[in-house]
């Protein structure tokens, strides 16, 4: 005779429970790991998160005032002038300090951003031997794009060209190409182009240093 063999019925409370729970610690978990992730951008504040960020880290903090573009412009005619004056042939040495490419540089960001929903906070310029190095935090309608790239500068046909060979985007840094459409998105405008002539005389060459640039200028 077979002795029948007891059959236990499943449980679902339990393990309805235990998926549930589970269940909510997974969602629970991959919204920390989205707001940590957001937060890091610096796009926008996500509560408790946003400690953690810490944003990019300039090679210095410049210290310096903001100059209208024209009263720039004039000194490095001036500076020109005073190089042209001195004799020798061209092309002519002319120095600029980080201090006042910061200053100019806040200058045109002001009257940029005037009338505009674009707030400008800490932009500025720190030349080193190896690169010019913009950085700053811009808001615009809630978003804020915090910024720091660093440009390997050339000249070609008498304009400046700017190649970015690193950008950070908040914690994060990503690929110049990106970089480049988010400036697009902010700015409308092609930062990669500078042109700068005083009078018949034009740029030539372009040589980096430490906390300042030399230009060389001439026919």
């Amino acid at each position: 005779m077979t002795t029948p063999v007891p059959v236990t019925k499943p449980k679902f409370g339990f393990n309805a429970v235990a998926c549930l729970g589970y269940g909510i610690l997974l969602v629970v978990a991959f919204a920390l790991i989205v707001a940590v992730l957001l937060a890091k951008t610096g796009l926008v504040k996500v509560p408790l998160a946003s400690r953690l960020y810490r944003g990019p880290g300039p090679t210095r903090i410049v210290t310096a005032g903001v100059t209208d573009p024209e009263a720039f412009s004039d000194a490095i005619s001036a500076k020109v002038a005073l190089a042209v004056k001195r004799g020798g042939p061209p092309p002519y040495r002319v120095t600029v300090e980080e201090t006042e490419l910061t200053a100019a540089f806040r200058g045109a960001l002001a009257s940029f951003v005037q009338g505009s929903n674009i707030i400008a906070e800490r932009p500025q310029i720190v030349m080193t031997p190896t690169a010019i190095e913009l950085s700053g935090r811009f808001v615009r309608e809630g978003i804020t794009f915090d910024i720091l790239t660093r440009f390997e500068p050339r000249v070609e046909d008498g304009e400046l060209r700017l190649n970015p060979i690193s950008v950070q985007f908040g914690d994060y840094p990503i690929s110049t190409s990106t970089a480049q459409n988010l400036m697009g998105y902010f700015f409308k405008r092609d930062f990669g182009a500078w042109r700068l002539d005083v009078g018949p005389i034009g740029l030539r060459d372009i040589r980096l240093g430490d906390g300042k640039v030399e230009l060389f200028l001439g026919p």
